[in-house]
């Protein structure tokens, strides 16, 4: 908690306050477990002298308390899962061509999720590859880039991580073949013969 928030601190900055980055996993798991503690205790029905406390107030409550043990559960856990993120980034950032082939696939699998973000925000926006990111270091060398003869290969070889974009592709085919194998049989349409 002593060193700056940003970078690769793992620290973040939340309304001013300096916490534990945990990205859109901490907000998913948080959000999950709100979201099932209010449809526990939202209707719960409390003595008459307590009826001020309950629906929103109650879920309230309770998840303060819940909460409490979470966050000291993930000041203690959140550091390791952390260091294995970096790890990976380390790993996919010197694999080279295998490391951005991992890259996209990991992205594909997760976009479902959302946790996709999680995966490529890193790369563009820093400091994963190049401080700054990958479209902050692309625009700040736009010119260099062109008035060389150069392969971009060799001159910016961390741009390679700039496919994520891509994965989405499959993404739309992914999607169609989840619509035509989850329709009921009668209102599949027969492909065209070609």
């Amino acid at each position: 908690m002593t060193q700056e928030a940003g970078g690769t601190s793992g620290l973040a900055e939340i309304a001013g306050i300096k916490t534990l980055d945990t990205n859109i996993i901490g907000a998913i798991l948080i959000s999950s477990i709100v979201v099932y503690i209010h449809n526990r205790y939202f209707d719960k029905k409390l003595p008459d002298f307590l009826g001020i406390f309950q629906g929103s107030s109650f879920v309230v409550i309770i998840s303060f308390a819940v909460m409490l043990p979470v966050a000291l559960a993930t000041a203690f856990i959140w550091p390791m899962i952390q260091n294995g993120i970096a790890s990976l980034q380390s790993f996919l950032v010197a694999s080279g061509a295998l490391g951005v082939w991992v890259y996209t696939f990991l992205e594909r699998i997760l976009i479902p999720t959302g946790l996709h973000h999680f995966i490529y925000t890193p790369f563009v926006f820093g400091p994963a590859v190049v401080e700054g990111g990958i479209v902050t270091y692309w625009a700040q060398h736009l010119s260099e880039f062109s008035a060389s003869s150069e392969p971009l290969k060799e001159l910016f070889p961390q741009g390679g991580f700039a496919l994520h974009g891509n994965s989405k592709i499959f993404g739309i085919l992914g999607i169609a073949l989840a619509i035509y194998v989850t329709a009921k049989k009668e209102k599949r349409k027969s492909l065209p013969d070609c």
